[in-house]
């Protein structure tokens, strides 16, 4: 093979690369803010979920992961093309290390402001958009 054989191919396989994770940056996000505030949670239940799938994609080689989607999945008719699989794998796995960037970050607002929301009859759902989430992402 000639040199710009090779460069050709490579070429093609980071154009790949970059398209699955292009893909998969959507679907981490949103994992990561779900999964992250399931965490928080005051339901048993949504915090067992959270918790499940966090240390299931965190405690397990992404590689495996993969490995996983793409040829056992089939064996229970559930069948995706290659990058589907990685879109989907790679998602997964970087939305349950977000989850736990989200989970602190949320953590980390001083109590003092939650508790004057509180103060204020705020309900949670007003106390997370219009207190804890401005203060956490503008600085």
């Amino acid at each position: 093979m000639s040199v710009n054989e090779i460069l050709s191919v490579l070429f093609g396989g980071a154009l790949v690369t970059l398209q699955i994770v292009v893909l998969a940056l959507p679907l981490a996000t949103i994992m990561a803010f779900i999964s992250g505030l399931m965490r928080l949670s005051e339901h048993k239940s949504l915090r067992w979920v959270a918790t499940v799938y966090v240390e299931f994609f965190r405690g397990t080689s992404a590689l495996i992961q993969l490995y996983w989607i793409y040829f056992v999945l089939p064996f229970f008719g559930i069948s995706i093309d290659a990058i589907t699989a990685g879109v989907v794998a790679l998602g997964l796995n970087i939305g349950a290390y977000g989850s736990e960037v989200v989970r602190g970050g949320l953590l980390s607002v001083d109590k003092g402001q939650t508790e004057a929301a509180i103060a204020l009859n705020f309900t949670p759902r007003q106390r997370l958009w219009r207190i804890i989430m401005p203060r956490r992402w503008s600085a």
